[in-house]
């Protein structure tokens, strides 16, 4: 039996999303067709606070008469109207013109609600559009999320009609003698989607006449299904990530339960843009060290006891030059410098400790990143050695490589390889009247 649209079952989406309609704000999208026009009227009679936006692309010869249609119904009932047009240039980025559309149209969608304060948007997405999408994902091959197809809210985006098939919002619109333009864009075959839903849609009705309400039955199903694998990832991630400042560390420990908690590692990584047969091909060299896997946004680095996923653009650096000794602020920490006589002070081995020569040190002295071809001659050592050599030696992990500083004298010599090792060439010795005494805080 197909639903019944009307102001009740209407309402009845947002008493089951708990959204108070008389305290809360709308932005509905409404571009003309019968889809937007329905839901325009339901919220018009359901007494909604709202208001009205329509993106014009130009891009059809019925485009300028669908924005004065929606704005003299707009101007009819004193509804608040935003119009914008848009001019799609698909050649700069290589997207579609569909995709670029929904871009520019949902970042102008954002802009309104920040600008006017409203508390949702509402869309007239309905359930034929979404057995479109759900197909449409099938055949990209996306994980079980993609079968999901779209949310009825999420992100302040509400979709009341998700439920009701086309049939029923064309009946609705009739019934009540509501006008609509026809998008002429949805006659060609040029696009998947309208491939879809004029070839595919009336052979699988034709075969089942209820596939669509067995489709949605289908995915209320698998949305139990995600609730329980989004259960099983919040533990997941409780027990074997940590998040600190840009990075997300995963224990590697959880490589032994690999096979029962592959799905659970499948959905973690795609929530940082990684594709299913990425992950896939990743997985037999998952515990190599310095493995990379890149997304679109950030890379998946293997370390040696973790695997660390960090922005594409994440950059630390840092150059601090003084002239004189004074605390330094390094991002991460702060590293405080004191002057004193030999005998004031003992000699320690504290990595967060250097104590130095004063008198070898050209000033001014700088703070920076170091570099592939950094050398220094460790502690003990006449000989130099290789920064990176050093670092790789003492097992450092990635998070720190990437943080580590170096401290040069104005004859670009490292003094200090910072919170690991001083140079020889500046150790406190027989000869030594006063120690420059670092301290990382």
């Amino acid at each position: 039996m197909k639903l019944q649209l009307d102001k009740e079952s209407f309402l009845k989406f947002f008493n089951i999303n708990d959204i108070d309609i008389k305290e809360k704000s709308f932005l509905c999208a409404v571009s003309g067709g019968v889809d937007s026009m329905v839901l325009y009227d339901l919220m018009i009679i359901s007494n909604l606070n709202f208001s009205v936006a329509s993106c014009n692309y130009k891009s059809r010869k019925e485009s300028d008469n669908e924005i004065e249609m929606i704005k003299s119904i707009c101007a009819e009932n004193k509804i608040n109207f935003h119009s914008e047009i848009f001019r799609i240039d698909k050649q700069s980025t290589g997207k579609s013109f569909q995709m670029l559309a929904r871009e520019k149209r949902y970042e102008w969608f954002k802009s309104l609600m920040n600008e006017f304060s409203y508390d949702y948007l509402v869309t007239a997405h309905h359930a034929d559009d979404n057995i479109e999408t759900i197909l449409l994902n099938f055949l990209r091959t996306t994980g079980f999320k993609g079968l999901l197809g779209i949310p009825e809210s999420k992100n302040q985006i509400l979709r009341p009609m998700l439920s009701f098939e086309k049939e029923i919002i064309i009946n609705y619109a009739k019934k009540n003698k509501i006008k609509w333009s026809e998008d002429s864009s949805n006659k060609t075959n040029l696009y998947n989607r309208n491939k879809i839903r004029k070839n595919i849609l009336p052979i699988l009705k034709e075969i089942n006449p209820s596939f669509i309400h067995s489709i949605s039955t289908s995915v209320n199903r698998l949305r139990l299904t995600e609730n329980f694998i989004n259960d099983k990832l919040d533990k997941f991630k409780e027990k074997y990530v940590t998040i600190e400042d840009n990075f997300v560390i995963i224990d590697k420990s959880f490589i032994v339960h690999l096979r029962e908690d592959l799905i659970l590692f499948y959905e973690l990584l795609g929530e940082y843009g990684f594709s299913f047969s990425q992950i896939e091909k990743h997985i037999p060299s998952i515990e190599k060290i310095n493995k990379k896997l890149i997304s679109k946004t950030h890379q998946l680095i293997g370390d040696r006891k973790k695997l660390i996923i960090t922005p594409l653009d994440y950059e630390f650096n840092t150059k601090i030059t003084s002239k004189s000794i004074r605390e330094v602020n390094c991002g991460h920490f702060k590293i405080r410098g004191n002057i004193f006589n030999k005998g004031e002070i003992s000699i320690n081995k504290n990595k967060k400790n250097a104590q130095l020569d004063y008198d070898k040190i050209q000033f001014p002295i700088t703070y920076r990143n170091y570099s592939e071809g950094d050398s220094f001659s460790p502690l003990g050592m006449r000989n130099q050695k290789k920064v990176s050599s050093y670092i790789s030696d003492i097992k450092l992990n990635y998070i720190d490589k990437i943080h580590q500083l170096v401290l040069e004298d104005n004859k670009n010599n490292i003094v200090w390889l910072v919170g690991q090792q001083i140079s020889d060439k500046y150790k406190v010795d027989n000869y030594t009247k006063k120690i420059l005494n670092l301290e990382i805080i």
